[in-house]
């Protein structure tokens, strides 16, 4: 969930917690927005070292399962049948055969919460929000029979897509912490959402567990999310050593990954070695080039990759010299745009960027987000509270970044009231 900052929507990186990037590309090997999870589970499913799923008959349907599958239980063995079968194929990701096995089983039978749990990620992501949606609140609603961190994983996807509430989101991912589970899949969620609230020393234990187990397993984890989200945390932790340790491992299983490339660029761009970023900046442009994406030039990446690491000097420095080189791209002009409200600077060109960079027919919710920034910096903080909470509203997509500034914002208004 996937889930980096390369912009195309107008940056709707902006929006992107932990970095996630976002362009107008869908493709597992160029950056994408967040969509909180996309789980790529690839991982060896034959190794002799798996667990074996309790009273379940793993033979029948021809490999072990890890134990992340093994406490979802159904009175009936047509639903459990269904339910393997899902498994199965999303282990081989296969995602709308699982999806389909998945809906299947829950039919059978109505109270299978991890069958509509399973369903609740394979669904998510912003074509099928309402599906997904649906599908975690009837998980939620089944979930009372399952082990407790099960139920914390549930209640911590009722939370991203349906209350948004950042107390709860927090809350579930501190009570999964605590687990013992040998899971991969749920670790890595777990480490995800993690990075998603910017707790990014919990995340790393979160993201340890699983490498521990990967060692137990004697099998790799082949999801590129977990090696990005892994990188970014020991990034924020100033862990350089470790996170080039990180993205070493997930490039050599992914040599042309996007986002783990941008990753690298950003590791080598904050500690100085230019001639790696060079080198790193010319092959992302050859693979775009290669496989039609987007192509961004290096100093447009340079600039949204220093307002990422809040270098703000060196980020309006590159953004400007981008726009320079390309006046009418309007991903530039909005990307400076979001530079100049988040470090609070030259606001009235900031608005004009905006406006030059939307057409007025368009509802962006970035663009919507940089005007409660603005509003804010202007000190119109009910102005941009109210235009934030739109945007959270609006948004199919829990963005941790809106919440905590809505935060702030009703925090501030409340001390003002109090005078």
């Amino acid at each position: 969930m996937r889930k980096i900052m390369l912009v195309s929507l107008l940056f709707m990186c902006v929006l992107a917690v932990n970095g996630q990037k976002s362009t107008d590309q869908q493709s597992s090997n160029e950056p994408s927005v967040n969509t909180l999870n996309k789980m790529v589970l690839a991982a060896n499913a034959s190794s002799p070292s798996f667990s074996k799923a309790q009273s379940i008959d793993t033979e029948k349907h021809g490999f072990a399962y890890e134990e992340d599958f093994k406490d979802a239980f159904s009175a009936s063995p047509q639903a459990m049948d269904k339910y393997w079968e899902g498994v199965h194929h999303m282990m081989a990701d296969q995602s709308n055969d699982a999806l389909k096995a998945f809906t299947e089983a829950f039919k059978i039978d109505s109270t299978f919460a991890m069958a509509a749990f399973y369903a609740t990620l394979l669904a998510n992501n912003p074509e099928h929000y309402k599906e997904s949606v649906r599908w975690a609140q009837m998980a939620y609603d089944n979930k009372d029979t399952l082990p407790k961190d099960l139920q914390d994983w549930i209640s911590l996807w009722h939370g991203l897509l349906i209350t948004k509430d950042c107390n709860e989101i927090q809350q579930c991912c501190d009570a999964m912490l605590t687990s013992d589970r040998k899971s991969r899949i749920f670790w890595d969620d777990l480490g995800e959402n993690l990075c998603a609230i910017e707790q990014y020393e919990k995340a790393i234990k979160a993201f340890s567990k699983l490498e521990a187990l990967c060692v137990e397993l004697r099998s790799g984890w082949k999801n590129s999310g977990y090696y990005e989200n892994y990188g970014s945390a020991c990034h924020a932790m100033g862990m350089h050593e470790k996170e080039a340790e990180v993205f070493k491992k997930g490039l050599t299983a992914s040599p042309d990954d996007m986002s783990l490339l941008w990753d690298q660029t950003r590791c080598a761009l904050i500690n100085g070695n230019d001639e790696e970023v060079n080198n790193l900046l010319n092959k992302m442009q050859k693979i775009s080039k290669e496989k039609g994406y987007t192509v961004y030039t290096p100093e447009f990446t340079k600039g949204i990759i220093y307002t990422m690491e809040n270098e703000g000097a060196k980020a309006e420095e590159s953004l400007r010299k981008a726009l320079q080189n390309d006046r009418d791209n309007k991903d530039i002009m909005g990307t400076l745009a979001w530079c100049l409200a988040k470090f609070n600077v030259n606001l009235d060109e900031a608005e004009q960027l905006l406006a030059k960079s939307q057409s007025k027919e368009t509802d962006n919710l970035g663009s919507s987000y940089v005007k409660g920034l603005i509003s804010m910096d202007r000190g119109n903080l009910e102005e941009a509270l109210a235009t934030l909470q739109q945007v959270k509203d609006k948004s199919s997509i829990w963005y941790y970044k809106i919440c905590s500034t809505i935060s702030k914002i009703e925090s501030s208004l409340a001390n003002q009231n109090a005078k």
